[in-house]
């Protein structure tokens, strides 16, 4: 009985062994298989943060293409209007004078008139005769000396002596 007790115990032991093995590999292969995922987890955090800053100065490039991109064009739309409405006001303040013989007779002044008005552009036409322009000019003439009459008369200095520092 003895012996078959001692018998019994190191089929146990064997057992024990056999399951100890199998739990301590198991355990070992656990362990790698953690340690590998690790690695690989530490590995995966180094690459994305490379990229990540990779990325991110490519990102900075992209966006300040972009912005300059679209700054060039909101300028080139805001100075098309700029332009073309500088170019309007200037077409309506534009005056022309047409000069005639002396010569022309009101038929074809009238005739002239006429068609000048029939131009799209035109917004509109007034003559003058030859003695009108001349009339004003010998208006102005005359203010020019009344002026400088007066200022002749003017004395010189109104304030009286002064002395200056």
């Amino acid at each position: 009985m003895v012996r078959q007790n001692q018998k019994e115990n190191r089929q146990e032991q064997k057992a024990n062994k056999v399951v100890k093995a199998t739990t301590s590999a198991k355990a070992l292969a656990q362990k790698k298989h953690h340690r590998r995922q690790w690695i690989t987890f530490l590995r995966m955090c180094r690459y994305g943060v490379n990229n990540f800053t990779r990325n991110a100065w490519l990102t900075v490039a992209a966006t300040a293409v972009m912005t300059i991109t679209l700054f060039v064009i909101f300028v080139s739309f805001v100075s098309h209007n700029v332009l073309i409405d500088t170019v309007d006001q200037l077409r309506d303040k534009v005056n022309m004078s047409i000069y005639l013989k002396n010569d022309t007779t009101e038929k074809d002044v009238d005739t002239v008139v006429a068609q000048i008005e029939n131009l799209s552009s035109v917004t509109s036409v007034s003559t003058k005769s030859q003695k009108k322009p001349e009339q004003t000019l010998l208006t102005k003439i005359k203010r020019m000396r009344e002026r400088w009459v007066l200022l002749k008369k003017r004395p010189t200095n109104s304030l009286g002596r002064s002395v200056l520092r």
